[in-house]
């Protein structure tokens, strides 16, 4: 029977317990956020370093050109309407109330 020496890993995202190679680098991600100091995450499973690196990856891609605006346009393509007060409720005349 083969053995191989392992390393118990709890990812400080979600709590999962994990087994890793015990020469398995650590999977540390520190990100340096203005006014909140950082947030250093040590240890992380699988699914958590994946779902980390992608949210990074995306979040550092250089866009190409300028920037869609968003706010004019929803996803059906149609013009977004501001919103506008309502007129004064229109309620109806006490006399059509009465059950006559």
């Amino acid at each position: 029977m083969a053995r191989r020496q392992v390393v118990e890993v709890q990812c400080d995202r979600c709590s999962r317990i994990e087994h890793a190679p015990e020469n398995q680098l650590a999977r540390k991600i520190t990100i340096e956020v203005t006014g909140q100091g950082p947030v250093v995450f040590e240890d992380l499973c699988t699914p958590c370093w994946k779902t980390v690196n992608n949210h990074l990856e995306q979040a550092c891609k250089k866009i190409e050109g300028v920037s869609p605006e968003r706010k004019s346009v929803t996803p059906g393509g149609s013009k977004v309407i501001p919103m506008t007060p309502c007129d004064e409720p229109r309620f109806p005349d006490e006399r059509q109330l009465t059950d006559d």
